[in-house]
């Protein structure tokens, strides 16, 4: 019979498996950097054992893989992760979603493709949401009109 000293508490090992994860997660989202990285990550995704969940978010911006590929426009991996059913609407750190990231003007943003692609599936906020705001925000930043009437026609959720 084993000693019972010796085994971990679940809390150590469910720490230790977030920990884990956490080292998985971050090695594929700088595989989102470079664009020809970013096809490497899709064949990792698509194999029947991803190496973590799709919807695991990282403990210090809490931005999943569809964050992170709104934010850097890898149009490619966003289809993929909505077609698994990643959620759409998840907030970071900073209280913005994948298509509030996929509009800003970092990492050769705005990514317009990516952010119809996210409306296309039903990313509009609430019209009475802080998120609503940063969304028309970004894209009068972005300058791209047709989005602005695109949003405003529809009014929001």
């Amino acid at each position: 019979m084993a000693d019972a000293s010796l085994k971990e508490p679940p809390e150590k090992k469910e720490a230790k498996e977030d920990e884990e994860t956490a080292v998985v997660h971050g090695g594929l989202v700088r595989m989102l950097r470079k664009p020809a990285d970013a096809e490497k990550l899709l064949t990792k995704l698509r194999s029947n054992d991803p190496p973590c969940a799709l919807d695991f978010a990282d403990s210090v911006h809490k931005r999943t893989l569809l964050h992170w590929a709104c934010l850097h426009g890898r149009a490619s991996v966003v289809d993929f992760l909505i077609e698994k059913g990643v959620p759409l609407g998840g907030h970071d750190a900073n209280g913005r979603s994948p298509l509030v990231l996929s509009l800003t003007r970092n990492f050769n943003g705005p990514h317009v493709e990516v952010a119809n692609k996210l409306l296309e599936h039903g990313a509009l906020p609430a019209k009475d949401s802080d998120e609503a705001g940063d969304l028309l925000l970004e894209i009068a930043g972005s300058g791209v009109v047709s989005l602005m009437e695109y949003v405003l026609s529809k009014g929001s959720n």
